[in-house]
């Protein structure tokens, strides 16, 4: 019988914890029994007594039982590896913590599941309507503030590459087969934001890995979230960051190719960036400069994470030292032991 568990990682956002666990209270019946579990992964004490206290207010009001269990390994994919220890449903539901879920957002976005079209769905993320835009902000910034609508209607996540590049959902409203998630060893923590390096990419790298593994994924446009869209973000020096990191994280995510082209691709960045500024510039777009640094603030992300690789290369063949073992060696090898 499916069942599914609710995962929420969070640090040092205990209001957002009580609106997206206010939201969960509100959850009209999804058709299988659910639990919640919230992972504490803050660093400090003091941030973890707040978020013990936001969590002691809001889960009582819940329609079904809710652990608070803590993560001492910094970064949200070693969170969530944690909430998938610790489930117990045949199914793992994610969230964030600075979303809040629609009254039926359990429901719609396990309804393909359990109809069994699919083993995996990710929903619609939309901006805080009620948020000021400031006068400089475009449409095409959206993503990269954490949006994700890429189509109205459900679909194959594969049939959406056209609008979002590769075939994959946003962790902020996902559901996957635990099994599967096991299989593969759960989120690679090298991805998503962890310390002080807000890296990305761990629900594409995820997807893939979990497609490749058999898995099947579906977009629910109305299975609806909505995302904080905070005044501290609402900068152009924001976004031109969120840019070089999502440079380095695609540099990670695609390592392989990467480390055995040409100079490690450099020759390819002054192109992409003179490309972009002619691409707006065709367009009549009114946002052509901020277009063009971020573009090549995307650039340097991935040449710095590639020059870092270099050196890490360099000291370990100086050293003849082997490869260390990472962390996400760890988590895979222990839920795979789970599995069986």
């Amino acid at each position: 019988m499916q069942r599914a568990t609710v995962v929420v990682p969070t640090c040092g956002r205990p209001d957002g914890l009580v609106r997206l666990l206010d939201g969960l209270a509100r959850q009209a019946d999804p058709g299988v029994a659910w639990d919640v579990i919230v992972v504490d992964n803050n660093a400090g004490q003091d941030a973890s007594r707040r978020t013990s206290e936001a969590f002691a207010r809001a889960a009582p009001a819940l329609p079904v039982a809710a652990r608070l269990v803590r993560e001492k390994r910094s970064g949200v994919s070693h969170a969530r590896n944690r909430g998938i220890r610790e489930a117990g449903g045949t199914l793992v539901v994610f969230l964030d913590d600075d979303v809040v879920p629609d009254h039926d957002w359990l429901h719609e976005l396990l309804a393909p599941i359990l109809a069994g079209r699919c083993t995996g769905t990710g929903g619609r993320v939309v901006l805080d309507p009620r948020a000021p835009r400031p006068p400089w902000f475009a449409a095409w910034m959206e993503p990269y503030f954490a949006a994700f609508e890429p189509s109205d209607r459900e679909a194959d996540v594969r049939d959406l590459t056209h609008a979002t590049g590769r075939p994959f959902v946003l962790t902020s409203s996902l559901a996957l087969r635990r099994d599967l998630l096991h299989a593969i060893g759960g989120f690679d923590p090298r991805f998503g934001p962890r310390g002080g390096a807000p890296y990305m990419c761990e629900d594409i790298d995820l997807c893939l890995r979990y497609q490749d593994a058999g898995g099947t994924i579906r977009f629910v446009p109305s299975a609806v979230v909505v995302h904080d869209f905070p005044a501290g973000r609402m900068s152009r020096s924001f976004l031109v960051r969120r840019w070089y990191w999502h440079g380095r994280s695609t540099w990670l995510l695609d390592e392989e190719a990467f480390r055995t082209a040409k100079f490690l691709g450099v020759r390819s960045h002054p192109r992409a960036v003179l490309a972009a500024w002619r691409k707006a510039r065709a367009s009549h777009e009114p946002r052509i400069g901020l277009r063009v640094m971020t573009e090549a603030a995307y650039r340097a992300g991935m040449l710095d994470e590639g020059l870092r690789h270099l050196r890490r290369g360099l000291r370990g063949w100086r050293t003849g030292a082997p490869p260390r073992r990472t962390s996400f060696d760890e988590d895979a090898e222990y839920l795979r032991e789970v599995t069986g």
